[in-house]
């Protein structure tokens, strides 16, 4: 996989705007970086909605209006058609329009439909990656409910961590728990290696909390 700049800005806004979890996008950034050079769109990203963190940032939560300073701001521009057009290269996803008045402005937000895309080898792709988001959310579920961490890293993040580096295999395995948490390698990841973590960390509280579950399951 292609090494991200997490702490980039691009990176942030993406993660801030879609709520997606950070190994999920990661694993998708690292994709799109590899084949386009470039971050994913909001619209690339299965499932992904900015019309929550757009009505938040403009404070449209409870109405259709804000404020021309506050649109100018958030999209750093001049004027309001300009803000219009920022808005729909910014947030993909939607439709929006953007009505001023003195110094107030309307703006209607619509979700834009999905469309599949019609090369196979694309909608193979898109299958793979709703298949990824889909196994995201049942991670994410899982992480709450056992208080579990799943840390996103690659092979230089490891050999350059005092800590990391000196677990074994630790840059060729495709995941690994330390220390409670599960670390997922990007360099070696594959989709369901969160989840085979996962698993070690269920079943081994499985077996000391419900032994005869765990021999039932085992067999």
């Amino acid at each position: 996989m292609a090494c991200i700049n997490t702490n980039s800005r691009e990176y942030q806004w993406l993660k801030r705007a879609t709520g997606t979890p950070e190994f999920l996008l990661n694993a998708i950034s690292s994709s799109y970086m590899e084949k386009y050079n470039r971050f994913p769109y909001v619209d690339e990203i299965p499932n992904a909605s900015t019309e929550k963190f757009l009505r938040k940032e403009l404070g449209l939560e409870s109405k259709n209006s804000t404020t021309i300073d506050k649109l100018l701001e958030y999209t750093d521009t001049q004027t309001p058609e300009d803000a219009m057009v920022k808005l729909n290269d910014m947030h993909r996803d939607l439709l929006v329009k953007v009505l001023p008045l003195r110094e107030t402005a309307l703006v209607l937000i619509e979700k834009k439909p999905t469309s599949l895309p019609m090369d196979s080898s694309e909608t193979i792709e898109q299958n793979a990656s709703n298949n990824f988001v889909v196994l995201g959310d049942i991670l994410t579920k899982l992480s709450d409910y056992l208080d579990v961490q799943i840390i996103p890293v690659d092979n230089e993040t490891i050999m350059s961590d005092e800590n990391l580096n000196g677990l074994v295999d630790a840059t060729s395995a495709k995941a690994f728990v330390y220390n409670g948490d599960i670390y997922l390698n990007l360099d070696n990841a594959s989709i369901d290696s969160p989840l085979h973590e996962m698993l070690h960390l269920v079943f081994g509280s499985m077996k000391y909390t419900n032994p005869e579950l765990y021999v039932q399951t085992v067999e």
